[in-house]
């Protein structure tokens, strides 16, 4: 039952900063970004055959891996593939801000915990 209370606390300090930070709207549009550039790949670059391989594409190239086992070929697929690096690196940048921002809160909130259950046994 506690560790349920705790889980459930995490939840709501997450969501507080998904919340708080717009980083929802963020998410909601990164995703759709690379659903869209998917489709417009598939519709462009002739060496794309299905919409699995744009969207293999798209996530390789957002996430700034780069396999490179496909390739664009015209100048707006590469000028799409820039704006998905970019928007990538801008993603996972804010990321990584956001789980620095939940685990300051975490610690927060639990030696804040722990100076209340001091105080309580000291009295």
């Amino acid at each position: 039952m506690i560790q349920n209370k705790k889980q459930i606390h995490r939840l709501r300090i997450i969501w507080q900063l998904l919340r708080v930070t717009g980083f929802a709207t963020f998410l909601t549009s990164f995703f759709s970004f690379i659903f869209l550039s998917a489709g417009l790949l598939l519709w462009l670059e002739p060496g794309f055959t299905n919409y699995g391989d744009s969207l293999w594409y798209s996530f390789v190239t957002a996430t700034t891996v780069g396999y490179g086992d496909l390739l664009v070929t015209t100048t707006l697929g590469r000028i799409i593939s820039i704006i998905l690096a970019i928007y990538g690196i801008l993603f996972l940048g804010s990321l990584s801000g956001l789980v620095v921002s939940y685990y300051t809160e975490v610690s927060k909130h639990y030696s804040l915990a722990v100076k209340t259950d001091k105080k309580k046994t000291d009295s």
